[in-house]
């Protein structure tokens, strides 16, 4: 079953350390905002999910239950003019 986008924000706050007016000052928002996501009353559009990534270095995947843990890191690699893309999956040590 996948995750509810309120539920991977919650987690992810927690998991940093992160106050929602942390988290809301970091991507641009107002706590308020943050605050109606973490309640599941609204939901990041196109423009504040790429915000959120950016400003986490986070791929929009994880924020949107593809993946379940944000340490999955895209990178692209160009060559030649040719672009490779190279996913890094690190692993988290549960101590």
């Amino acid at each position: 079953m996948q995750k509810e986008f309120k539920q991977i924000l919650k987690d992810f706050l927690l998991d940093n350390g992160l106050t929602q007016t942390e988290f809301a000052k970091k991507v641009g928002v107002k706590q308020s905002q943050v605050s109606e996501w973490l309640k599941g009353k609204a939901k990041p559009g196109y423009d504040l999910l790429k915000n959120i990534c950016l400003a986490f270095d986070i791929t929009a995947d994880f924020f949107l239950g593809i993946v379940d843990n944000y340490w999955f890191k895209q990178i692209e690699i160009s060559c030649d003019n040719l672009t490779f893309s190279i996913c890094f999956f690190m692993l988290a040590i549960i101590i």
